[in-house]
């Protein structure tokens, strides 16, 4: 394991541990049973949900491209450690606040707008090199996607903030619940095209 895959796999143990110690202040003074907890706040849930998931998803999809032979060696490759660290702090931010879903929501639109941003890096090193850009095609087209699936989960975030009223009603869980659809759509692709 590289410096870049240990960055990595402590960035997860710090948002994982975020979330619990947001959990943990949720949780505070509540009487009733955790069950009841969250079935009453499902927008805490949600949120809790997909923070938990995503950052899972991303654990393995990051360690993949960390492990890669041409990591450390170019300068794409430390632009997108500095991208994805700022985008790991958004989401370790997003996961503490969790006990306000509209600040940990605003706080995890950030998170996912820099990770966009460190996905169009990669695209951008792949174009730089001709020979990347035949070897790494499928690569590419999975980053395309990923684009795509943010900016899916961007408008969910946005519409549930209200940034979108009056045509799309605000603080609907409805949006919630969509970014957790298109993240399970998200993993079984994966999974999919990385048995394939």
């Amino acid at each position: 394991m590289n410096i870049f895959q240990r960055l990595n796999a402590g960035a997860t143990f710090c948002i994982i541990s975020s979330l619990i110690a947001g959990l943990v202040v949720s949780l505070s003074g509540n009487s009733e049973s955790v069950i009841k907890f969250f079935w009453d706040n499902r927008e805490i849930s949600l949120v809790c949900i997909f923070i938990l998931f995503f950052r899972i998803k991303l654990q393995f999809d990051d360690h993949k491209h960390f492990g890669e032979s041409s990591q450390g060696k170019n300068k794409y490759r430390w632009w997108g450690l500095f991208i994805a660290f700022l985008s790991w702090i958004f989401m370790a931010l997003a996961g503490y606040f969790v006990h306000t879903p509209e600040k940990a929501s605003e706080l995890l639109f950030l998170s996912i707008l820099i990770s966009t941003a460190w996905i169009g890096v990669h695209l951008l090193e792949i174009s730089k090199d001709p020979e990347k850009k035949v070897k790494d095609e499928a690569i590419a087209v999975m980053r395309e996607k990923w684009v795509i699936l943010n900016v899916v989960y961007m408008f969910c975030l946005v519409s549930y903030l209200g940034f979108l009223s009056p045509v799309i009603i605000p603080k609907s869980v409805y949006f919630l619940v969509a970014i957790v659809v298109f993240l399970v759509f998200d993993i079984i692709t994966a999974r999919l095209s990385n048995s394939s």
